[in-house]
């Protein structure tokens, strides 16, 4: 060989080797989330972070996870493999609002391939709506601290407001309805529709709006309009990044673990 070759050879065998640990992760964290639809589970970090991951496997919300992974195009991730650590009744969520619903007290925390409802704290009887007890604004970026409970459900006890979201809102859903005329599509307002409500996102004219159908799931990278409408920035679809969603092998486990707030 070469030594030209010799040299070109070893430089692609360096690329390759920086770039293999680059596309693997391992993620721990408690499961905040599922979406039937997509086939994901949504873990947060500890510091708060959701990490959407596909997965054919189902693990219960509120079991803690460390989670061998493949980082997809798309920013979300692909299981190799799951193991179930413990359990937890409590976790932080980092993101945006993307749906917020006054009367029914919901609103959707959304953030990379996850757009997650919670509950929000009910005022306490015989009071009047406190501060703490305000629902949060859409486009806003915030913390929350909440609990789970036996159902799986998140019910938000303390929402720290950390400002607009500038940098475009990151949404997940499906489509419920394209209007060709209008150019406006009616998303899910929340990733696996458990709200039954639709958030409304305008598509610019340079877009072909004939690429969303009825049923698709779809990743928007949106800002906020004044009418409470979002307009359509970036947009993605699931499909092209799920060839290895049913990777996960081994030590997948969805209910054999002990339990504790570790």
């Amino acid at each position: 060989m070469s030594p030209r070759l010799t040299a070109l050879v070893a430089a692609v065998v360096a690329a390759l080797a920086l770039a293999a640990p680059a596309s693997a992760a391992t993620l721990r964290g408690t499961v905040v989330h599922l979406n039937h639809h997509a086939h994901k589970v949504v873990v947060a970090t500890k510091g708060g972070r959701m990490v959407a991951i596909h997965s054919r496997r189902t693990v219960r919300v509120g079991r803690v996870v460390r989670v061998n992974a493949r980082r997809l195009r798309n920013g979300t991730f692909a299981a190799r493999s799951i193991r179930v650590l413990g359990t937890r009744h409590r976790a932080r969520l980092r993101g945006t609002v993307t749906y917020v619903n006054g009367h029914r007290r919901l609103f959707t925390l959304s953030s990379r391939g996850a757009s997650v409802l919670l509950h929000a704290r009910r005022a306490r009887a015989a009071r009047a709506i406190a501060a703490d007890d305000a629902m949060p604004q859409s486009g806003s970026q915030v913390v929350v601290d909440s609990d789970i409970d036996d159902q799986g459900d998140l019910e938000a006890k303390d929402i720290k407001d950390e400002g607009d979201d500038e940098d475009g809102i990151e949404l997940e859903g499906k489509v419920l309805a394209v209007n060709r005329d209008a150019r406006t599509l009616s998303v899910s307002a929340d990733d696996d529709d458990e709200s039954g409500e639709a958030v409304t996102v305008d598509v610019p004219g340079s877009f072909d709006i004939t690429q969303f159908k009825v049923g698709d799931e779809v990743e928007l990278v949106v800002t906020k309009q004044t009418d409470g409408s979002f307009l359509l920035q970036k947009a993605d679809t699931d499909e092209d990044d799920q060839a290895d969603d049913d990777d996960t092998k081994g030590d997948d486990d969805a209910d054999g673990a002990g339990s504790g707030d570790d």
